[in-house]
């Protein structure tokens, strides 16, 4: 079905000729005959722009000037110039990459009510045509889909992008008009008990002659439409509603890009460094952190909002994390530049190996899917770590050291260490050591010794506490496997974190 009301059947050109007397603008009329195709209000909306004459308004009753009683205005090409222009600028000085976008309108309640009253109008009327067209007592097509089918591919090709109602930037148009309040208040009437309350609240007692006051959400809007009865509503409403003396406006036109998360591995090679910042009641403890020093220089490549720092796992302030480096995530909060090209992410994990001053580097830094970050989050129980601990025994090394080579696999029992007590809950875990070797080293002390402790272990080990015990929470303890041995630790090294994700990258 195209534009051409000459080419309707009689009952159709009917319908079309009523609604269009009653004050509804062409689009509209298009969707009361239960239009459904979009060619059909793309068409229309194009001879708007051309100025097509328009035989079936040449006897309307309202004027060119008013706005449709259905839209108040939104979907009427001589009343929409502005509202159009000011989107446009909005997109524009927004400065979003995004090749796509979408939109989502907010409309006034006032929509509501009155394609609620002219519905009534149209059953009353024309019962044959809502019972064959309209089976679901509804209009199958809304005024905001009519506007996205007309004026967001206007827009697209004012802005040069594409409009995709999948896209990741969406476009939200918040409109308002002036009688709003007004033409929803017989509501209180009809449906005291949803609105009743508002109306006798504190602010509304400090100004009781300001109908602002009231403010009538479109979800109690719906359901109070749901509640009343037709006689009723039509006591309180007129059917068809009357023609608007203003037209809906453009309050606001607010842009959001969707997350986008960028991924690769990092190697903290300092002991005086936080993984993220550090505060205790408030006061910052060390300058730096693994979080920040990864995540400004993103923050400025992707011209996010914000951002948020995921790893798999963490290490404490004076462990190292060396070999691959653990996996990491940042999340991207509203990004302005989400097409980053390979130079660009190569550029920004440059900038963050400078700026991480011989304490922090990364690899592998590559744009990942938000579903695939899934495996980050499982692979903190999953998978295993590998250490080198290098711990210390008053004298010489005991004559069985040799013999924590073969004991593998040791399963523990460890309770929540004394050190994490104020931020962890108290709990008896099970964790296993997969695997572990020792290597001596020489010193010329002859009051202690010192060896390396190789281990693999599964996630979530308190390797510090397997070594020295915390005071028999831990068991057995590298000094229970020695026969009651006194062993600490000295420093503690991630050696690898066995998560295979994100994926290697050539270094080509």
């Amino acid at each position: 079905m195209t534009f051409d009301f000459s080419e309707l059947n009689e009952d159709l050109k009917n319908i079309a000729n009523d609604f269009i007397q009653i004050g509804c603008c062409k689009l509209c009329t298009l969707r009361f005959i239960g239009e459904t195709e979009p060619i059909a209000y793309t068409k229309a909306f194009n001879s708007l722009l051309l100025k097509e004459p328009d035989e079936c308004e040449t006897d309307c009753k309202v004027q060119k000037c008013n706005p449709c009683v259905a839209c108040l205005g939104c979907l009427q090409v001589s009343l929409n110039a502005d509202m159009l222009d000011k989107i446009i600028k909005e997109i524009i000085a927004s400065d979003y990459d995004s090749p796509t976008f979408k939109v989502a309108l907010i409309y006034p309640v006032s929509f509501q009510l009155r394609a609620h009253a002219l519905w009534l109008y149209m059953t009353k009327r024309f019962p044959s045509h809502c019972q064959t067209v309209f089976t679901i007592d509804l209009v199958t097509i809304s005024v905001k889909d009519v506007w996205k089918y007309v004026f967001a591919p206007y827009i697209g090709e004012k802005i040069s992008k594409k409009y995709d109602p999948n896209s990741s930037l969406n476009v939200t148009i918040t409109m308002t008009y002036k009688d709003d309040v007004a033409e929803a208040m017989p509501l209180l009437n009809v449906e005291e008990q949803l609105f009743g309350s508002r109306k006798k609240g504190r602010r509304q007692k400090e100004k009781q002659d300001s109908k602002d006051e009231l403010v009538f959400s479109r979800k109690a809007v719906e359901l109070a439409l749901k509640n009343v009865g037709v006689s009723d509503f039509c006591q309180h409403f007129k059917t068809p509603p009357p023609i608007p003396t203003s037209t809906a406006l453009c309050e606001s036109v607010c842009l959001s890009q969707e997350s986008i998360y960028l991924a690769g591995r990092y190697n903290k090679l300092s002991r005086e460094l936080p993984q993220t910042p550090w505060l205790i009641d408030g006061e910052r403890r060390m300058e730096d952190s693994v979080e920040e020093i990864i995540s400004e220089p993103i923050i400025l490549t992707t011209q996010a909002k914000n951002s948020k720092f995921l790893s798999s796992g963490r290490e404490d302030v004076d462990t190292r994390t060396l070999g691959r480096g653990r996996p990491f995530a940042i999340e991207c909060i509203d990004p302005h530049r989400t097409c980053l090209s390979n130079q660009e992410l190569q550029s920004t994990m440059l900038q963050i190996n400078k700026n991480g001053m011989g304490k922090v580097a990364i690899r592998d830094l590559q744009l990942v899917s938000k579903s695939s970050l899934e495996l980050l989050k499982k692979g903190e129980n999953a998978k295993t770590k590998e250490y080198c601990a290098l711990c210390i025994v008053h004298g010489p090394l005991p004559a069985n050291l040799a013999a924590l080579n073969s004991l593998a696999p040791v399963t523990l029992s460890q309770r929540t260490p004394v050190r994490v007590l104020h931020r962890r809950p108290v709990a008896l875990r099970p964790r296993t050591i997969h695997r572990m070797t020792v290597q001596p080293v020489p010193t010329d002390n002859s009051e202690f010794s010192l060896f390396k402790l190789f281990l693999e272990t599964q996630a979530g080990t308190y390797v510090k506490e397997f070594v020295h015990g915390d005071f028999g929470r831990t068991k057995p303890s590298v000094g229970d496997l020695l026969g009651n041995l006194s062993v600490d630790i000295l420093a503690l090294d991630v050696m690898n974190v066995n998560l295979d994700w994100p994926p290697t990258l050539s270094s080509e």
